[in-house]
């Protein structure tokens, strides 16, 4: 069994999924033993875009919806190792700040933890540096 895992939903309403998926309310027929498997062990966690009534937007300047920007640029910080508190807490403000000026609606992202959360540091592997040639 997987200790630790980092689930991540970018749609309209994921905030919904979220909850459901942490021992709320579960509508969705493929959900049961999907979600009950996401609650066991040590260390799981859903970030979900928006909250359970909002949409989740997108902005054509990015090429990208806003949670999906931010959580690129979040994973990136500390050459690519981010405890998931701080990716969470840095995509928060963003969206929140960036859809409510572009928009003027609110998003805001969704932590859901397991019971037994033990931090996850999670990220991105830094570009490589590309050799210089000697002359």
């Amino acid at each position: 069994m997987v200790r630790r895992a980092a689930i991540f939903l970018d749609t309209c309403h994921s905030g919904a999924m979220a909850a459901a998926a942490m021992g709320g309310l579960v509508t969705s027929q493929v959900a049961g033993p999907t979600f009950d498997r996401l609650t066991q062990g040590v260390g799981r966690v859903i970030v979900a875009s928006s909250e359970a009534e909002q949409k989740s937007y997108e902005n054509d300047k990015i090429q990208n919806g806003y949670f999906t920007y931010n959580l690129v640029r979040a994973l990136k910080q500390d050459g690519g190792s981010v405890p998931m508190e701080k990716v969470f807490a840095f995509v928060h403000e963003q969206v929140a700040q960036q859809v409510l000026a572009d928009w003027k609606v609110h998003q805001t992202p969704v932590l859901s933890k397991s019971a037994q959360f033990t931090d996850i540091v999670i990220g991105v592997r830094p570009e490589p540096v590309a050799e210089q040639s000697s002359k």
